[in-house]
């Protein structure tokens, strides 16, 4: 495995402006994730309630 390619790979994907993008798909599932935890603690622990 080169490993050298691997920056030429991240150079070619940030290139036309898709890294941004990822990121904010990314931060837009971590925060459903974290919502659904969240509401998954409230429905447990009765004194939320």
């Amino acid at each position: 495995m080169e490993w050298t390619a691997l920056g030429d790979v991240t150079t070619v994907s940030d290139a036309d402006g898709t890294h941004a993008l990822g990121v904010a798909q990314a931060g837009l599932c971590f925060l459903a994730c974290a919502a659904f935890v969240a509401y998954g603690i409230y429905r447990i622990v009765p004194q939320f309630h």
